[in-house]
Protein backbone atom coordinates (compact mmCIF):
# COMPACT_ATOMS: atom_id res chain seq x y z
CA UNK A 1 0.00 0.00 0.00
CA UNK A 2 1.36 3.44 -0.88
CA UNK A 3 2.51 5.56 2.00
CA UNK A 4 0.19 8.40 2.90
CA UNK A 5 1.37 11.30 5.10
CA UNK A 6 0.50 11.52 8.77
CA UNK A 7 -2.97 12.46 9.88
CA UNK A 8 -4.82 11.99 6.64
CA UNK A 9 -8.48 11.00 6.77
CA UNK A 10 -10.09 9.08 3.92
CA UNK A 11 -13.90 8.92 3.81
CA UNK A 12 -15.69 6.66 1.35
CA UNK A 13 -19.40 7.29 0.70
CA UNK A 14 -21.63 4.41 -0.45
CA UNK A 15 -24.78 4.90 -2.52
CA UNK A 16 -27.11 2.67 -4.48
CA UNK A 17 -29.73 2.85 -7.21
CA UNK A 18 -32.37 0.14 -7.61
CA UNK A 19 -30.96 -1.07 -10.93
CA UNK A 20 -27.36 -1.62 -9.87
CA UNK A 21 -24.90 -2.63 -7.15
CA UNK A 22 -23.60 -0.16 -4.58
CA UNK A 23 -21.23 2.48 -5.86
CA UNK A 24 -18.84 4.66 -3.92
CA UNK A 25 -17.01 7.96 -4.13
CA UNK A 26 -14.17 9.25 -2.00
CA UNK A 27 -13.22 12.33 -0.02
CA UNK A 28 -9.81 13.12 1.50
CA UNK A 29 -9.01 15.44 4.39
CA UNK A 30 -5.76 16.56 5.95
CA UNK A 31 -5.22 17.76 9.50
CA UNK A 32 -4.27 21.41 9.75
CA UNK A 33 -2.51 20.78 13.06
CA UNK A 34 -1.23 17.97 15.31
CA UNK A 35 -3.44 15.00 16.06
CA UNK A 36 -3.33 13.40 19.51
CA UNK A 37 -2.91 9.68 18.90
CA UNK A 38 -4.70 8.85 22.14
CA UNK A 39 -7.82 10.54 20.78
CA UNK A 40 -7.60 9.09 17.27
CA UNK A 41 -10.60 6.78 17.60
CA UNK A 42 -12.90 9.53 18.89
CA UNK A 43 -11.65 11.96 16.25
CA UNK A 44 -12.28 9.54 13.38
CA UNK A 45 -15.73 8.64 14.66
CA UNK A 46 -16.71 12.31 15.07
CA UNK A 47 -15.35 13.34 11.66
CA UNK A 48 -16.83 10.39 9.79
CA UNK A 49 -20.24 11.03 11.35
CA UNK A 50 -20.01 14.69 10.30
CA UNK A 51 -19.02 13.78 6.73
CA UNK A 52 -21.73 11.10 6.51
CA UNK A 53 -24.49 13.34 7.84
CA UNK A 54 -23.55 16.23 5.55
CA UNK A 55 -23.47 13.99 2.49
CA UNK A 56 -26.73 12.25 3.40
CA UNK A 57 -28.46 15.64 3.61
CA UNK A 58 -26.96 16.68 0.26
CA UNK A 59 -28.03 13.36 -1.26
CA UNK A 60 -31.67 14.05 -0.45
CA UNK A 61 -31.48 17.09 -2.75
CA UNK A 62 -29.60 15.26 -5.51
CA UNK A 63 -31.16 11.83 -6.04
CA UNK A 64 -34.67 10.44 -6.61
CA UNK A 65 -36.46 8.14 -4.19
CA UNK A 66 -35.18 4.97 -5.86
CA UNK A 67 -31.59 5.93 -4.99
CA UNK A 68 -30.28 5.57 -1.45
CA UNK A 69 -27.37 6.86 0.57
CA UNK A 70 -26.07 3.82 2.46
CA UNK A 71 -23.34 5.14 4.72
CA UNK A 72 -19.62 5.87 4.95
CA UNK A 73 -16.32 4.48 6.12
CA UNK A 74 -13.52 6.53 7.64
CA UNK A 75 -9.81 5.62 7.76
CA UNK A 76 -7.15 7.66 9.56
CA UNK A 77 -3.59 7.26 8.27
CA UNK A 78 -0.47 7.88 10.29
CA UNK A 79 2.88 7.26 8.67
CA UNK A 80 1.19 5.51 5.75
CA UNK A 81 -0.60 3.03 8.02
CA UNK A 82 -4.30 2.89 8.87
CA UNK A 83 -4.45 3.44 12.62
CA UNK A 84 -8.23 3.75 12.98
CA UNK A 85 -11.06 2.48 10.78
CA UNK A 86 -14.73 3.28 11.30
CA UNK A 87 -17.75 2.09 9.32
CA UNK A 88 -21.00 4.00 9.71
CA UNK A 89 -24.16 2.73 8.09
CA UNK A 90 -27.39 4.66 7.87
CA UNK A 91 -31.01 3.72 7.42
CA UNK A 92 -30.66 3.86 3.63
CA UNK A 93 -31.92 7.41 3.29
CA UNK A 94 -33.82 7.73 0.03
CA UNK A 95 -33.47 10.64 -2.34
CA UNK A 96 -36.03 13.38 -2.25
CA UNK A 97 -36.79 13.82 -5.95
CA UNK A 98 -39.50 12.19 -8.04
CA UNK A 99 -38.95 9.96 -11.04
CA UNK A 100 -36.12 7.62 -11.95
CA UNK A 101 -32.35 7.66 -11.85
CA UNK A 102 -30.27 7.43 -14.97
CA UNK A 103 -28.47 4.08 -15.47
CA UNK A 104 -26.08 3.46 -12.61
CA UNK A 105 -22.99 4.00 -14.79
CA UNK A 106 -23.98 7.64 -15.45
CA UNK A 107 -22.35 10.16 -13.16
CA UNK A 108 -21.80 13.85 -12.65
CA UNK A 109 -18.28 15.16 -12.14
CA UNK A 110 -16.85 17.52 -9.54
CA UNK A 111 -13.25 18.60 -10.17
CA UNK A 112 -10.88 19.62 -7.39
CA UNK A 113 -7.70 21.70 -7.69
CA UNK A 114 -4.76 22.39 -5.41
CA UNK A 115 -2.10 25.11 -5.65
CA UNK A 116 0.54 22.57 -6.70
CA UNK A 117 1.57 22.60 -10.39
CA UNK A 118 1.00 19.70 -12.72
CA UNK A 119 -1.92 17.47 -13.73
CA UNK A 120 -1.45 15.12 -10.76
CA UNK A 121 -2.38 17.96 -8.40
CA UNK A 122 -5.97 17.97 -9.53
CA UNK A 123 -8.59 15.26 -9.51
CA UNK A 124 -12.21 14.38 -10.13
CA UNK A 125 -15.02 12.93 -8.01
CA UNK A 126 -17.69 10.97 -9.86
CA UNK A 127 -21.15 11.42 -8.32
CA UNK A 128 -23.68 8.70 -9.26
CA UNK A 129 -27.42 8.59 -8.63
CA UNK A 130 -28.30 11.24 -11.21
CA UNK A 131 -32.02 12.12 -11.23
CA UNK A 132 -33.54 11.89 -14.69
CA UNK A 133 -35.67 15.00 -14.12
CA UNK A 134 -32.49 17.05 -13.60
CA UNK A 135 -31.05 16.21 -17.03
CA UNK A 136 -31.45 17.30 -20.62
CA UNK A 137 -29.84 14.70 -22.91
CA UNK A 138 -26.31 14.36 -21.48
CA UNK A 139 -26.30 17.62 -19.54
CA UNK A 140 -27.52 18.68 -16.13
CA UNK A 141 -30.25 21.30 -16.06
CA UNK A 142 -29.95 24.39 -13.87
CA UNK A 143 -31.87 22.51 -11.17
CA UNK A 144 -29.45 19.60 -11.51
CA UNK A 145 -26.45 21.89 -11.19
CA UNK A 146 -27.95 23.47 -8.07
CA UNK A 147 -28.47 20.02 -6.58
CA UNK A 148 -24.90 19.07 -7.44
CA UNK A 149 -23.75 22.20 -5.63
CA UNK A 150 -25.13 20.76 -2.39
CA UNK A 151 -22.98 17.65 -2.90
CA UNK A 152 -19.96 19.84 -3.66
CA UNK A 153 -20.54 21.82 -0.47
CA UNK A 154 -20.61 18.58 1.55
CA UNK A 155 -17.32 17.46 0.00
CA UNK A 156 -15.62 20.83 0.48
CA UNK A 157 -16.70 21.48 4.06
CA UNK A 158 -14.01 21.58 6.73
CA UNK A 159 -14.55 18.89 9.36
CA UNK A 160 -14.27 19.87 13.00
CA UNK A 161 -13.76 17.18 15.65
CA UNK A 162 -15.67 19.17 18.24
CA UNK A 163 -13.75 19.37 21.50
CA UNK A 164 -10.47 18.33 19.86
CA UNK A 165 -7.95 20.90 18.71
CA UNK A 166 -7.40 20.01 15.05
CA UNK A 167 -9.75 20.59 12.14
CA UNK A 168 -9.43 18.64 8.88
CA UNK A 169 -9.61 20.43 5.52
CA UNK A 170 -10.63 18.96 2.17
CA UNK A 171 -7.62 17.53 0.36
CA UNK A 172 -6.39 15.79 -2.77
CA UNK A 173 -4.15 12.73 -2.59
CA UNK A 174 -1.38 12.69 -5.20
CA UNK A 175 -0.58 9.00 -5.59
CA UNK A 176 2.46 9.59 -7.76
CA UNK A 177 4.35 11.43 -5.01
CA UNK A 178 2.43 10.22 -1.94
CA UNK A 179 1.54 13.78 -0.97
CA UNK A 180 -1.77 15.11 0.35
CA UNK A 181 -2.45 18.73 -0.54
CA UNK A 182 -5.26 21.08 0.41
CA UNK A 183 -7.98 21.71 -2.18
CA UNK A 184 -8.27 25.40 -3.03
CA UNK A 185 -10.87 25.30 -5.81
CA UNK A 186 -13.84 23.11 -6.75
CA UNK A 187 -15.66 23.09 -10.11
CA UNK A 188 -18.78 21.07 -10.94
CA UNK A 189 -19.23 20.05 -14.55
CA UNK A 190 -22.52 20.39 -16.48
CA UNK A 191 -21.96 17.36 -18.74
CA UNK A 192 -22.57 13.80 -17.54
CA UNK A 193 -20.03 11.04 -18.04
CA UNK A 194 -19.86 7.26 -17.97
CA UNK A 195 -18.26 6.01 -14.77
CA UNK A 196 -16.27 2.82 -15.12
CA UNK A 197 -17.32 0.13 -12.70
CA UNK A 198 -15.10 -0.21 -9.68
CA UNK A 199 -15.35 -3.10 -7.30
CA UNK A 200 -16.49 -1.84 -3.90
CA UNK A 201 -14.00 -3.02 -1.32
CA UNK A 202 -12.36 -1.82 1.92
CA UNK A 203 -9.59 0.70 1.42
CA UNK A 204 -6.86 -1.31 3.13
Amino acid sequence: MAEIPDHTLHVRHYVKSDDGPPRSFDAWYKANGPVDGDQAWDIVETLTIAARDAMQTAWLNWAPVEAKYLGATGHLYEGGVVVVSKALSTTGAAGGLSGDTLPDYAAAVISRYSDNPGPSSRGRVFIPGVAEINTDTSYLTSAGLSALDTVLDALAAELSPGDFATNFVAAHYIRLTNVVVEVVRWVRQPILVTQRRRRVRPLQ
